[in-house]
């Protein structure tokens, strides 16, 4: 039994979850001190103590070819959007104000839908960034 146990945790260490290992334990046959197929619940009792695996995020790959991607203000439906929204800004409109005068005035996204307060925030940081790096 302890010699299950230890495969059970490496099993665990290696990255596998509950339900993994316990098809695993099905199929090598371990069984509980009663002699039943162990539970995930008994699973994580076994494995308690062992870190959760940290899943690899996927990214995808780098391809030189491919373009940069075209800002929200620099599509040409929205010929003039930064400007309002600086201007809005001065004035010293709040951003769901900002977004609701842009709705009014027509302004979408690429997908057609009204362009929304973290949008429009960004665009105002990525004013301030560039104008940092000039």
């Amino acid at each position: 039994m302890d010699n299950h146990l230890k495969i059970v945790r490496s099993w665990r260490a290696s990255g596998l979850t509950f339900s993994a290992i316990q098809e695993r334990c099905i199929e090598h046959g371990y069984t509980t001190q009663l002699g039943t197929t162990p539970t995930v619940k008994t699973i994580c009792l076994w494995c308690k103590g062992i870190p959760k695996p940290i899943k690899k995020r996927r990214t995808r790959p780098y391809d030189p070819n491919t373009p940069p991607r075209t800002r929200l203000d620099q599509y040409p439906q929205n010929k003039g959007l930064r400007e309002l929204i600086f201007e809005l800004k001065s004035k010293g409109e709040s951003l769901r104000s900002i977004t609701a005068l842009l709705e009014r005035a027509g302004f979408t996204t690429t997908k057609g839908t009204p362009i929304g307060k973290t949008q429009v925030l960004r665009i105002l940081q990525r004013a301030s960034t560039e104008e940092l790096h000039d």
